[in-house]
């Protein structure tokens, strides 16, 4: 299914709403000393894809995996 808005608009819409998110989640999780990376692509016996947030805490032996949804 595609939809129109404003010719582009609306994904770019989308994706800023995406990007506020992620930079708001990643904002968060590195205040509590984790270090953070954001849109970490990765390839699994040919599954590709991007992990919105991927923070490691060393203290702990600690990672997290963090998928941003806006709806």
């Amino acid at each position: 299914m595609s939809v129109w808005w404003n010719d582009a608009e609306l994904d770019r819409l989308l994706d800023e709403r995406h990007a506020t998110v992620v930079e708001r989640g990643a904002t968060l999780v590195s205040s509590y000393g984790w270090a953070v990376l954001n849109e970490v692509t990765f390839a699994d016996y040919g599954e590709r894809g991007s992990i919105d947030l991927f923070a490691a805490d060393e203290r702990r032996s600690a990672v997290f995996v963090g998928e941003a949804k806006t709806a």
